[in-house]
């Protein structure tokens, strides 16, 4: 964009371990095949993270180590080297190429719904691809260092991984605020339409009605059409209310969504349903600790109330990353399915709608912990007691297992549908 700061694409390798979000911003000049040499280049780090961390690993604890790190890590690269030229290490080295490519594509078409702008369906893709090749370098370095820091910290290898696990958390957290970055404007690469049918209104005066189905072309192209969900125009209780609109109104929450330009709050809401969703695992445990106890003993110890508290925190964070990851899937899903279907990139509705309907896993995993109360009360009654000798056990014990899973996910993909849907004919 003209006046925008450029960096050249060869500083990004480097740039990107100590600034990624400006990388991001700075480099957006970039053609798809440098950023691909940038990924490339962040490849070959990773690879050599690896061996380093192993070595480190190895020595970090042993006196005088210093010189027989360096020599086993020269008889690393050789035996690397020697190995590749092989045929089968050929083969090895091609398909881990290959799922590394896949890796990167599938991310990239996960994140499509959190970077799109109002453009082609393809220029997006290419963006969110270019991205996530730019910030290749720094994610697998950050996820190295964490264990590497873990393993020189602690002998426990427990303790690796786990730094492991918080800097992969770090770096998804980066990567969609790389996602989310840039200049927005409003473009018109979709002619105004009306609200009511679709029709391009282009020629008709304000004054005037559709001539396809008579709905005022004020109704449509007025400033005051579409204003942005309540949480985007910061009003009072805007959270509760387009909560509420997600939930029970999805297609008028639709219909108020804006598509031209991105919202940045739209980010916050991401990160307010995310620590409510991960309450739900703490307060859940012991709700069912709870629950538990007084069905078939009635006693409650305090002991094993903090653990469960502890676990549940565990359990939260795994739900919580999964939440995550069906919120960034279910967006670019959807937002791919209706952008087809409707003919124009409808991926930034979709990522609103995704955000928005964020809180219903929060109901649906009070549903199954309702689920989990009842069916250990059925037991205490006896009444589930010809289930052991029913045919039908594994069915029902499928059910019960992938049910609210599915009934969770099909649910939230509709909800976000039907507010996508809603946005189709959107000139704001």
């Amino acid at each position: 964009m003209p006046g925008q700061r450029k960096w050249p694409i060869w500083w990004a390798p480097f740039a990107v371990m100590v600034r990624p979000i400006a990388t991001v911003r700075y480099t957006e000049h970039a053609r798809l095949w440098q950023a691909w040499l940038v990924h490339a280049a962040g490849i070959v780090l990773w690879l050599a993270s690896l061996a380093v961390s192993a070595v480190v690993a190895d020595y970090w604890h042993r006196a005088n180590a210093l010189p027989y790190m360096f020599e086993e890590l020269r008889e690393i690269v050789e035996e690397a080297v020697g190995f590749a030229l092989t045929p089968l290490g050929a083969a090895m080295v091609i398909t881990w190429a290959i799922c590394i490519e896949a890796a990167t594509v599938i991310t990239a078409w996960a994140c499509m719904a959190w970077t799109a702008r109002n453009e082609r369906v393809k220029d997006t893709f290419a963006r969110s691809l270019k991205r996530v090749w730019l910030l290749t370098g720094f994610n697998v370095t950050a996820v190295v260092a964490g264990f590497i820091i873990g393993e020189a910290g602690d002998e426990s290898p427990s303790f690796g991984v786990f730094l492991a696990v918080v800097f992969t958390a770090i770096t998804l957290t980066l990567l969609l605020r790389a996602m989310a970055v840039g200049r927005t404007q409003r473009c018109s690469r979709w002619p105004a339409s009306c609200e009511g049918c679709g029709y391009a209104l282009v020629g008709v005066r304000m004054d005037q009605a559709c001539p396809e189905c008579g709905r005022p072309v004020s109704a449509s192209l007025d400033d005051d059409v579409r204003p942005g969900s309540a949480w985007d125009r910061a009003s009072r209780g805007g959270w509760l209310k387009t909560t509420a609109d997600a939930l029970l109104r999805p297609t008028a929450l639709g219909q108020t969504l804006r598509v031209m330009t991105l919202t940045k709050r739209r980010n916050q809401a991401l990160a307010i349903n995310l620590a409510l969703i991960w309450l739900v695992g703490p307060i859940g445990m012991i709700t069912i600790m709870i629950a538990g106890s007084i069905i078939f003993d009635g006693s409650i110890d305090d002991d094993l109330d903090m653990f469960m508290f502890a676990i549940g925190g565990s359990y939260g964070l795994v739900y919580m990353g999964l939440c995550l990851a069906g919120v960034l899937l279910g967006g670019s899903v959807v937002g791919s399915l209706v952008s087809y279907r409707a003919g124009r990139n409808l991926l930034p509705a979709a990522g609103q709608a995704a955000v928005y309907a964020a809180p219903w896993f929060i109901i649906g995993a009070a549903g199954v912990i309702v689920m989990i109360i009842a069916i250990m009360w059925l037991v205490k009654a006896g009444a589930l007691d010809f289930l052991e000798t029913s045919p039908y056990l594994g069915i029902v014990m499928s059910v019960i297992g992938f049910g609210p899973p599915l009934a969770i996910g099909g649910v939230y993909l509709w909800l976000v549908g039907r507010i996508t849907w809603a946005a189709r004919f959107a000139s704001r």
